[in-house]
């Protein structure tokens, strides 16, 4: 923005000063030769890019501001150092000594038709602008260097923030998926054995107390009273399993390794895998994951094998109810459905945990299985 308006202000000064400084007036030629400049400025500054033709652009502001000068019978020195200035920023040390060069052999060929008093100050101002830019070209051609080199170093430095920020969420994900997984065995393994422990001796304490309850009714009451306590503690325990059970981490593993599985069956077979579901209102018991994670092996297995398919769509919905997961593909399908032992034993798992599975299919409209699951407790 700094640099823009600097431009700009030397521009409006080196027309300042050719209009204040010429006996000729401003007329449609002299108007025409100025708007033509200031576009050629403006060409050169905002829109073009290459290099080539910023090149050009040099020159044709120079052959412009020549005849300017030529109309107006005055030397535009400011002019003239503006566009040297922005030729010494674009072009490298010998193209700028061959410009400027150039504009040297032209002030002197333009000098035959001046008196030498007229020129010579002109011709001076050139040949020292000239020499100063040159003086000064390897400092800036350093800074150039150091300010590239602090860019990139601040953008190195954007980089391994990113980076490091990417890292500790990567760390803190997996604090928390350990913390989780944790988590779940100590309350696997709270439930396994102290409850199964308690569910033994409210058992055995219940019949305690049905068989001394003629022979000795007060240890039959004791023994009741006992199993009453049992079973308040047993409820305690499923409580606190509740609590400690990490729900999200189980339903993230669960969906990871559907994920898992697609991901790789994509990679090896080239067939799409898509995948959608909504937010999980309860969770499956480990039974129904295992049986879920059988039926996509199972379906992307035999889609590879026999569909001819190249893409495949699973959606998987929760209700308050059910879990229902719907695995199509668009292969070629069959006239009818021949079972065999790996769909028969898929029915058998699932008939076993009293869900539902329907497989459908007919010739060019690809193979469907949809299974229905009912919700269960997943602490007993």
């Amino acid at each position: 923005m700094k640099t823009s308006v600097f431009r700009y202000i030397i521009l409006l000064l080196g027309l300042v000063q050719i209009i204040v400084s010429s006996s000729v007036k401003l007329n449609w030629q002299t108007t025409i030769l100025i708007l033509f400049l200031l576009l050629a400025f403006q060409l050169h500054w905002y829109l073009i890019h290459s290099n080539r033709l910023k090149v050009g652009m040099l020159f044709i502001i120079q052959a412009l501001i020549y005849a300017i000068f030529l109309q107006f019978k005055a030397f535009p020195q400011i002019l003239i150092g503006l566009s040297l200035f922005e030729a010494f920023l674009a072009l490298s040390q010998p193209y700028f000594l061959s410009y400027s060069l150039l504009n040297i052999l032209a002030l002197a060929i333009i000098a035959f038709y001046f008196p030498l008093g007229q020129v010579l100050p002109s011709f001076l101002f050139l040949m020292a602008l000239v020499l100063a830019l040159l003086f000064f070209r390897p400092y800036l051609r350093q800074y150039r260097e150091l300010k590239e080199e602090h860019f990139e170093n601040i953008k190195q430095a954007d980089q391994w923030q990113a980076d490091s920020q990417t890292m500790q969420n990567h760390i803190n994900l997996m604090r928390e998926l350990y913390v989780s997984k944790e988590r779940n065995r100590i309350s696997r393994d709270i439930h396994d054995s102290v409850g199964h422990v308690l569910t033994t001796i409210i058992v055995q304490l219940g019949a305690i107390a049905k068989l001394s309850e003629d022979s000795s009714p007060q240890a039959s009451a004791m023994a009741e009273h006992l199993r009453a306590f049992a079973q308040s503690g047993m409820q305690e325990v499923r409580q606190i399993v509740h609590q400690m059970k990490p729900d999200d981490y189980q339903d993230y593993a669960f969906t990871a390794r559907i994920e898992g599985l697609t991901k790789e069956f994509q990679e090896l077979t080239k067939i799409a895998v898509l995948i959608n579901r909504n937010p999980s209102r309860w969770q499956l018991t480990t039974a129904m994951e295992e049986v879920v994670i059988r039926a996509v092996q199972e379906f992307l297995a035999n889609s590879n094998k026999h569909a001819q398919a190249d893409q495949i769509r699973i959606n998987e919905h929760y209700t308050d109810l059910e879990y229902i997961l719907t695995l199509k593909d668009n292969g070629q399908g069959a006239q009818e459905i021949v079972p065999h032992m790996g769909l028969m034993g898929l029915e058998e798992r699932i008939h076993a945990l009293g869900g539902k599975v329907s497989f459908t299919t007919s010739p060019g409209r690809g193979f469907q299985t949809r299974i229905v699951l009912k919700r269960g407790d997943t602490l007993d």
